[in-house]
């Protein structure tokens, strides 16, 4: 199960890769009751804490592969000889998400101080009425800055229709949001920030990232917490794997 990029779509001249999987209903059933689960009576929209590659059920690695998967072929596409270790040791920050009838939302990004450099969204479940247009479509907003026609008067976001099976991986400093979910049943997608000790984004200190009053004001001791985190998670992998699994003595 692994097919080539399906689209790598441009806005603004940013990249956004979508791949759809093909039989990902043998997984999608069941990390839907996963979710659910997880979710019990909560209110809407939900989401999980940030654990969800430890979760250590069989469709949850299932997706984990996948995601790893799709990651070396970003790499290969946007990287020009890239050294075997960038394909591996990615830390995987992940959650799950739930939208409700007219549940949205607002527009944000996944970048922290330029640590997080790419973010991912899987569809896992798009509703009852395949087809139709239930809303909840992730919007990708044009931050560009490049100058458009005033006489075209046009929308320069890029929609992304939800769909079971597709995924996305786009830079996490692209700001998008979810718009107004009007399907039946439940919208659940599994979004990711992806980092890396070997990539970093060029330009930390953009304007997204000064809303942060830490990174901005206190950028050294924030470096320096994360170096912390990223040596912990260094210990985690060398004690777990890569897969969140023991090695084995």
């Amino acid at each position: 199960m692994e097919p080539e990029l399906h689209g790598i779509t441009e806005i603004g001249g940013t990249k956004v890769f979508t791949k759809v999987w093909p039989e990902a209903d043998l997984i999608n059933d069941r990390l839907a009751a996963l979710v659910r689960a997880k979710k019990g009576d909560a209110p809407s929209p939900w989401r999980s804490e940030a654990d969800f590659a430890f979760w250590n059920e069989p469709a949850v690695d299932s997706l984990l592969t996948m995601l790893r998967t799709m990651l070396r072929e970003v790499v290969r596409a946007t990287v020009p000889s890239p050294d075997e270790r960038m394909f591996k040791g990615w830390d995987i920050r992940a959650r799950a998400n739930v939208h409700e009838f007219t549940d949205s939302t607002a527009p944000h990004n996944h970048d922290v101080g330029g640590l997080t450099v790419w973010s991912a969204v899987y569809y896992v479940n798009a509703g009852e009425d395949p087809g139709a247009d239930n809303g909840g479509v992730t919007r990708f907003m044009d931050m560009s800055g490049v100058p458009r026609p005033v006489s075209e008067a046009k929308d320069y976001s890029l929609e992304v229709e939800p769909e079971p099976g597709k995924m996305l991986i786009f830079p996490t400093t692209l700001p998008h949001y979810v718009t107004p979910y009007l399907g039946r049943n439940q919208l659940i997608t599994i979004t990711a920030k992806l980092v890396h000790r070997d990539f970093i984004v060029p330009d930390p200190q953009n304007p997204q990232a000064r809303t942060s009053r830490m990174w901005r004001d206190f950028r050294g001791p924030m470096l320096a917490l994360e170096k912390g985190r990223r040596a912990a998670r260094g210990l985690r992998r060398t004690l777990l794997g890569d897969e969140g699994k023991p090695n084995k003595p």
